[in-house]
């Protein structure tokens, strides 16, 4: 039996997805479609870039498109999403602007459909009750840019969004726009939106360089105190962004454990080429990238492997000194199979929830002392391919101002008997 090392170091954020929607790309595994237009890379060498993902065309029109990530993430790490996008080309049968606009959207992770919202001014978020068309499936946060203004107007409200107080304030061209969770045609309630004036879409130059903008999203940790929704815009692809819309995260978001990100595009009678490319996706409360030999935190427990092969399960103690309102994000790291359990954390004032099969956020609502074991159950099959598996437990405590510490261990699993000698 070995001793296993600790581990301690400072959290920097971890790539998602890195995407620019460059020539060839396909969805494969990676990515799901849906809609009357099915989102595609498009190719046109007189435009810069010359590829982009084009989730609703100029033509045909009364379009909706939707692209998915397929991988459900923790609610509990955060996202930072960047992008660019454009609103270009088009056709106007009435009115004087092109229509009508893009959302990036969160649904619940579990959620099995890939369904979009209704199209036009719904963006493929909302709904259109008066036509009892419904909104996105799993619907927890829709942040719709939208160049003719009907994603913020009443027609996109659910049916339930008046007698909640949250009524949208009516049509505004040129706007980013928040809307809430919903089913069906209830909910999808208004939330927030930029005032007149702050960006612009359709302004500039009429191709997909003089249309784009920058964007970046992000999406706080359901384990903040107050967890917030940011919106940053920048006025062309190469700008400084500035922050013009922030909101509070819905209730019903961070009630979830995990959601899936994505994006969709829209047009009616009037229409547009709706696109983003160079998207960037990473957490915001990420385990480390790098690892520094140090000293554990004051009071933790050591850790030490037990002989493989032996029944039941492996796990290292953690004994924090939790602060008020702090927040600790337990999670395995292993390239086998496991599963994550988490003892010691109960009573009064304890939440557990439990994010995924190898993560999960422990909170307390008062101060203490506590001892916390990550368990692991390793999976057969590795422990007989190799003569020892490695596995690693994290354990962060996020203070209510957001700082983070970062205790780990690690485990080293090796095999009771020899290996099967073949022949």
């Amino acid at each position: 039996m070995a001793l296993a090392a600790t581990w301690a170091s400072t959290a920097t954020a971890a790539t998602i997805v890195v995407e620019p929607f460059g020539s060839g790309w396909t969805p494969g595994t990676t990515w799901a479609t849906s809609g009357t237009y099915t989102p595609q890379v498009v190719t046109d060498n007189t435009q810069t870039p010359a590829t982009a993902m084009r989730l609703s065309p100029e033509s045909p029109g009364t379009r909706v498109g939707l692209l998915s990530y397929a991988t459900p993430l923790p609610t509990s790490e955060g996202l930072d999403i960047r992008f660019k996008m454009a609103q270009w080309a088009g056709t106007i049968n009435s009115g004087s602007r092109t229509a009508d606009g893009l959302t990036f959207f969160l649904r619940k992770g579990s959620e099995s459909s890939n369904a979009a919202g209704y199209l036009g001014g719904s963006l493929g978020y909302a709904p259109y009750p008066s036509g009892s068309d419904v909104g996105l499936a799993g619907g927890l946060v829709g942040v719709g840019f939208d160049q003719w203004g009907n994603f913020t107007d009443t027609n996109t409200d659910g049916t339930d969004c008046s007698g909640l107080g949250q009524a949208a304030p009516g049509r505004q061209d040129n706007t980013i726009g928040i809307r809430g969770p919903g089913t069906g045609t209830t909910g999808y309630c208004y939330l927030g939106r930029t005032t007149a004036g702050t960006v612009q879409f359709g302004t500039t130059t009429n191709t997909r360089d003089g249309r784009a903008r920058s964007v970046r999203i992000t999406v706080d940790p359901a384990t903040q105190a107050t967890p917030k929704i940011t919106v940053y815009y920048g006025a062309t692809a190469s700008a400084t962004l500035t922050q013009v819309l922030q909101v509070a995260a819905p209730a019903a978001l961070l009630a979830e454990p995990t959601y899936r990100f994505g994006f969709t595009g829209s047009t009616a009678t009037n229409t547009q080429n709706n696109e983003v490319w160079d998207l960037q996706v990473s957490n915001l409360v990420p385990p480390p990238a790098t690892e520094t030999p140090t000293t554990s935190p004051a009071g933790a427990t050591t850790d030490a492997s037990a002989a493989a092969g032996a029944t039941g399960a492996t796990g290292a103690t953690f004994r924090l000194a939790v602060g008020a309102g702090s927040v600790v994000l337990m999670s395995l790291r292993a390239s086998e199979a496991g599963r994550l359990i988490v003892s010691g954390a109960r009573g009064a004032g304890w939440k557990t929830p439990a994010i995924t099969p190898k993560s999960i956020a422990v909170s307390q609502a008062t101060a203490g002392t506590v001892n916390m074991t990550a368990t692991i159950t390793p999976a057969t099959t590795a422990l007989l391919r190799t003569r020892s598996v490695k596995v690693r437990l994290a354990a962060t405590m996020v203070s209510p101002s957001g700082s983070r510490t970062t205790s780990y261990k690690t485990i080293t699993l090796r095999r009771a008997a020899p290996l099967p000698v073949a022949g």
